[in-house]
């Protein structure tokens, strides 16, 4: 994968995903969260899988993944955890 690849991975989760969602989660019941995982999904296929390695117990495993779902991943949980926090209100 080249340094441009690398660089619009990060563009597109933080530059234009993150940034569109992190200032109106939606509600947890909200339509708009079939919009928000659609986007998500696009971005990770986008750009492809490959093979990660993974520990279960004592030994590695590996197991493929797309490429952008640590970073997608991370970005949805936090802002699923938003939605939630912003419902105990």
């Amino acid at each position: 994968m080249d340094n441009k690849t690398i660089s619009d991975i990060f563009v597109d989760v933080y530059n234009r995903f993150w940034m569109k969602w992190r200032d109106r989660v939606p509600p947890e019941d909200s339509g708009e969260w079939d919009v928000l995982r659609a986007e998500a999904d696009a971005i990770k296929e986008k750009y492809g899988n490959h093979m990660v390695r993974k520990w279960e117990g004592t030994s590695p495993t590996t197991e493929e993944e797309p490429v952008a779902s640590p970073l997608v991943n991370f970005v949805m949980d936090e802002l699923e955890a938003r939605s939630r926090k912003g419902q105990k209100k």
